[in-house]
């Protein structure tokens, strides 16, 4: 009596798996029909991608954009996972932020906030691209070196670490900051600028800043950059020191005291 039992409770249990097993290939077929029913009729009603709208960036192409989504033109739009999507972008070194939105019917818009590129660092024989706050972004090698040429050079020890309040007074005019090519640390201490006709000009330990606006108010009446100097030394408070090009050997140095 009691083996009658057992094997009639276990017809029941391979009853209910057989029904349940019906019954989830039954629901998953009527499903898969209603996404099928909903997708056709979104497609017919127009709720599908027909737009992918991207804001102007500088480093960043609309290709590598496009290649990281994972839906495109002709997708239906409510299949869109807006969250992952924004996910799988921020992964670009270039990128500080991004937002993707819906715009239904049939467009993405998607808004993205670059880092902004400062300096090329010079560090341990490489090279590599810092933020205004000496935050690598990325290390340069072959074709990138290149691309980055016209940005300003920076070395020197701990160089990066100062290079916030360096980005501060370098741009106080726009129009010479275009000129310099190159800015060293020197003993961790103070900073020589380097302009495109070799020309240096070497700030204090103390207020750079105010040393550099005296040669920009100082640059106003003696254009500097167009005559043949080899360095300016601000150094020493309220006096400026100009070493003339070597090739005018009769005027080597000049001392001039700031009034």
């Amino acid at each position: 009596m009691q083996i009658m039992k057992i094997r009639y409770f276990k017809l029941l249990n391979i009853i209910a798996l057989i029904s349940l097993i019906i019954l989830a290939i039954y629901v998953n077929y009527n499903f898969n029909k209603l996404q099928n029913i909903v997708k056709k009729s979104t497609n017919e009603q127009g709720f599908i991608v027909q737009e992918i709208h991207v804001n102007e960036l500088s480093y960043i192409t609309i290709e590598e954009i496009i290649d990281n989504l994972d839906f495109k033109n002709g997708d239906d739009i409510f299949a869109i996972d807006v969250i992952a999507n924004q996910e799988r972008l921020a992964k670009n070194f270039w990128i500080e932020s991004v937002s993707l939105k819906v715009i239904f019917p049939d467009i993405v818009e998607i808004f993205i906030v670059e880092k902004k590129a400062e300096f090329i660092l010079y560090e341990e024989n490489e090279y590599f691209i810092i933020d205004v706050k000496g935050n690598i972004i990325k290390e340069l090698r072959g074709e990138d070196i290149t691309r980055f040429s016209d940005f300003i050079v920076l070395s020197g020890y701990n160089a990066r670490k100062h290079s916030s309040s360096l980005s501060e007074f370098l741009k106080l005019d726009k129009n010479m900051y275009n000129f310099v090519v190159e800015v060293i640390r020197i003993s961790e201490q103070r900073w020589n600028i380097k302009f495109i006709n070799d020309m240096i000009v070497k700030l204090p330990q103390k207020d750079p800043k105010s040393a550099w606006s005296l040669f920009l108010e100082l640059n106003d009446e003696m254009r500097f950059l167009e005559n043949k100097i080899k360095s300016i030394d601000l150094r020493v408070k309220d006096r400026l020191f100009l070493e003339l090009d070597i090739n005018n050997p009769k005027n080597l140095k000049i001392i001039r005291e700031v009034v």
